[in-house]
């Protein structure tokens, strides 16, 4: 029977031999350092990365390198709160490890255990030296646990002139600086080196992943371990609860069965993965500083993973986080030392892109830490500007006595040195109203709410409804109560009071024949169908009016303009009438006429009969009433005629032209919205009946015989 116990250990360090994998160059690196000379090192590395499972592994095999022989001591200052608890607990865990008297640190305890008791114990142990093993501090976004993490920097890093026997290798995230002069008597610093910790590599992953296999409970494709690579990108802990979250799912409903995990598994389980990262989301949050944590929120709300500095800062401005400082052109750099971030391509800064490491990490910031809720980390940036905010609300209490002009002072120096201060915009808003500066207060508000929506909206729809009850013009208050709906967009007063005035107003405009004005109240009041029906009228009506326009111009002869006008008739409004294409293909034809028939008689008046008839005949083909061409095609035909024969023949070829007006193409088509609302049709004669060109008439034969009557030559 197989062992259904889950393999993976999530939010804990790895402390057995075996459950251990990967972290070969790191270990072979602290041995040599710590066997060759140095006296101490740092391990440096995110929050979740795999410190603590590092330093447990060091104080398993370091009894075992040589030539040295080393006395590792595991010390754990996650729960001291004070430099002197520090130093106890340090001496404690040292008495423990080597089974001797705890000491009895007098006066000053680091100066008591630097100089005196360390110093002894390291001389007890002969040849052995004491290695000291020391986990980081956590929620160095403290500034008292951020003052303590300082305190053992100095501390392990002195003991190098109070005990040079003595090594210590120690976590820690952030870089807190190299020790000073005033550190304390005996505590100089001492050579030290600094060792990142990357994330796990492929090949450890692969085997990380894999534990499952060794201890029976579940088999893993080779595409899977791909994907949980692809996700994870070698960070322990998100890579051992994505294969978690795996494990448990394959084996929920079986755990006789042995399964197989596909890539699909691994997709399908990581947005449960994303749900169950808030402990490492807050694990990173705490080791950032406010504007870094700004930054890493704003990269991972991008549309896209890969974000420019450009389009960072425009996403910030967006969101109302304007005039950010060095504080902020410093925070991907940070995130990028912390291993969170990486830049992408080549060139300078402004054209490298800018991506979270982690794909799982970036997901979960957009659960976990959305940019809307870490906006509020803005207060935090400028230290300076805090204190101004945090003695202005201290004074607050007491405005009463004190004025406000103080309190006013102090809050617009917050602001000069950070403008995306929430707290100091909305409580210098809240004294500015009781000042009666409403202006610059609803400002004020306006700007808050950029930054901080849900913390602005209540404060800036009470003013500006009490500024509504407060105004006599019309126009005004519904300028009033429009910018309450932009903050409130469901408060029902609001939208009542915008409905009625401005459906009143509509038909106060339709009464007078003014659709446009009419349309414009629809759409300002939210009259969706009002509007709509009142915008199929007006369309139709722009219809109507442009093709009497083009027909006007067909009849001037300006084709080129006709055209272009039915174009752009057909492009705006495509349901306002039967058939455009058929329409505009008439006018390209027309067009061409237009250039043969001009061609022609140009050529007529040059003397070039030949190209005249050609080109005239074209002409006369297509339409034989098209302008003058019948004339000009007799001319070009007949040149030796006279006026009073081409009078004749004129004449004659109008009596056998049909007695109907003739009605033009564009005239004939009928104007149908596509609402069926109204069709409306004309049917205009736009021009004057033309002489249709004949054949040149034959010299007339002898006739041998009667010519047969036109009856006679009816077929039967």
């Amino acid at each position: 029977m197989k062992l259904v116990e889950n393999p993976y250990r999530i939010g804990r360090p790895v402390v057995q031999a075996d459950a251990f994998v990967g972290r070969t160059r790191e270990l072979a690196e602290l041995r040599a350092t710590l066997t060759e000379g140095a006296r101490g090192v740092w391990l440096r590395g995110q929050r979740r990365i795999g410190k603590t499972s590092l330093l447990h592994r060091v104080r398993v095999e370091a009894p075992t390198w040589s030539p040295t022989d080393l006395v590792p001591v595991f010390y754990d200052p996650s729960r001291d709160q004070g430099s002197a608890e520090l130093v106890r607990g340090l001496s404690l865990a040292i008495a423990r490890a080597l089974r001797i008297q705890p000491p009895t640190l007098s006066g000053d305890p680091i100066v008591a255990f630097g100089n005196n008791w360390a110093p002894r114990v390291c001389e007890g142990l002969g040849a052995r030296r004491l290695l000291l093993v020391v986990d980081s501090i956590p929620s160095l976004a403290n500034p008292a646990r951020r003052a303590l993490a300082l305190e053992l920097k100095l501390l392990l890093e002195g003991l190098g002139a109070t005990a040079p026997e003595l090594r210590w290798v120690a976590a820690r995230e952030l870089d807190l600086g190299r020790a000073s002069a005033a550190a304390g008597p005996g505590l100089d610093a001492t050579d030290h080196v600094i060792l990142d910790v990357p994330p796990l590599e492929f090949a450890d992953v692969c085997a990380l992943v894999r534990r499952s296999k060794q201890r029976g409970g579940m088999r893993w494709s080779a595409k899977a371990e791909a994907s949980v690579w692809a996700l994870g990108r070698g960070h322990p802990e998100l890579t051992q609860l994505l294969c978690s979250e795996v494990w448990e799912e394959l084996n929920y409903y079986d755990p006789a069965s042995t399964p197989t995990a596909t890539d699909a598994d691994v997709v399908s389980a990581a947005e449960r993965v994303v749900g169950a990262a808030e402990p490492i989301v807050r694990a990173v949050w705490e080791s950032l500083s406010p504007e870094a944590r700004v930054v890493l929120a704003a990269v991972a709300d991008a549309d896209h993973d890969q974000v420019s500095l450009g389009e960072l800062r425009a996403a910030l401005d967006a969101r109302g986080v304007h005039d950010i400082g060095l504080r902020f052109q410093g925070a991907p750099a940070q995130l990028e030392r912390c291993g969170l971030i990486e830049r992408l391509g080549y060139g300078g800064e402004e054209q490298r892109l800018l991506r979270i490491y982690y794909p799982l990490l970036r997901r979960a910031v957009q659960r976990h830490r959305p940019l809307r809720r870490v906006q509020a980390e803005l207060d935090h940036v400028e230290p300076e500007a805090d204190r101004y905010y945090r003695d202005a609300h201290a004074m607050s209490h007491t405005i009463e006595l004190r004025g406000s002009d103080a309190v006013v002072a102090r809050l617009r120096a917050a602001l000069e040195l950070n403008p995306n201060h929430a707290g100091a915009m909305a409580l210098l808003a809240d004294v500015l109203l009781k000042d009666g500066e409403e202006d610059e207060a609803i400002r004020l508000l306006e700007r808050l709410y950029e930054i901080q929506p849900e913390a602005a909206r209540p404060q800036i729809v009470e003013v500006l409804l009490s500024a509504v009850e407060r105004e006599d013009d019309e126009e005004r208050r519904l300028s009033l109560h429009e910018r309450v709906l932009k903050f409130s967009p469901n408060h029902a007063d609001s939208l009542e009071v915008l409905e009625e005035t401005c459906r009143r107003r509509a038909e106060e405009a339709l009464e007078l024949g003014d659709l446009l004005s009419a349309h414009a109240a629809y759409e300002r009041g939210g009259l969706e169908q009002e509007a709509r029906a009142l915008e199929l009228e007006l369309r139709a009506e722009a219809v109507e009016d442009g093709l009497a326009e083009l027909r006007e111009l067909r009849e001037r002869g300006e084709i080129a303009d006709a055209l272009a006008l039915a174009r752009e008739l057909a492009e705006r409004y495509p349901e306002g009438h039967e058939d455009w294409d058929a329409l505009l293909d008439r006018l390209q034809r027309e067009g061409v006429m237009v250039g043969l028939y001009e061609q022609g008689v140009e050529a007529l008046r040059a003397g070039d009969r030949s190209t005249a008839q050609a080109l005239l005949s074209q002409v006369a083909s297509q339409d034989p009433n098209f302008r003058e061409v019948a004339r000009y095609l007799y001319e070009a035909v007949d040149p030796d005629a006279s006026a009073s024969t081409r009078g004749a023949v004129a004449d004659a070829e109008d009596d056998e032209v049909d007695e109907v007006d003739e009605v033009d193409e564009v005239d004939g088509e009928s104007t149908t919205m596509a609402s069926g609302s109204r069709t409306r049709a004309r049917r205009v004669a736009t021009r004057p009946r033309r002489l249709r060109a004949r054949r040149r008439p034959r010299p007339r034969r002898a006739r041998s015989r009667p010519r047969p009557s036109r009856r006679s030559r009816c077929p039967r």
